[in-house]
């Protein structure tokens, strides 16, 4: 008798519908310590799907929780995030105050590939998500420029 042992899950990752959501015009650049936006388009998209019935397995994946920073966050997204920079996904940048995260557009093809397999809805509901999550962290890239003192800026 020949046993076969899965050293691989075959359910769908966290971290590769948030890589998903990277190759579907996510941002390209995040802040390390800042989640927030990811939690806000994650329940976003977990309450989109689940009224539709879209995202079949992948929206069993996003688990709410309480969050400090968001009021509401996703169980698993900063180690969904951490994978993702431990397979280069995410490559980091600056330091302190000012470090960050720069998506790799080379290692996304992977999940470009798996969001070109999905149905045209899910692929759009992703996309929705996405440029949600672009937007948020474009906002407080602007409003953190903005912080800078004149001083350090020169």
């Amino acid at each position: 008798m020949r046993v076969q042992v899965r050293t691989k899950s075959t359910q769908p990752q966290l971290a590769d519908l948030v890589g998903i959501l990277l190759a579907a015009g996510g941002p390209t650049t995040l802040p390390a310590r800042v989640r927030w936006p990811l939690d806000q388009a994650l329940v976003w998209l977990q309450g989109e799907a689940a009224k539709s019935g879209a995202l079949d397995p992948w929206r069993h994946r996003i688990d709410l929780q309480l969050s400090p920073d968001s009021g509401t966050g996703v169980k698993g997204a900063g180690r969904a995030l951490a994978l993702l920079r431990d397979n280069g996904t995410l490559r980091p940048i600056g330091c302190l105050r000012w470090a960050a995260f720069r998506v790799d557009a080379d290692a996304l093809l992977r999940y470009r590939r798996l969001l070109m397999a999905m149905k045209p809805g899910d692929a759009q509901l992703l996309t929705r998500a996405a440029r949600m999550w672009s937007m948020s962290v474009h906002e407080l890239e602007r409003i953190r420029q903005g912080s800078i003192p004149e001083s350090a800026a020169v």
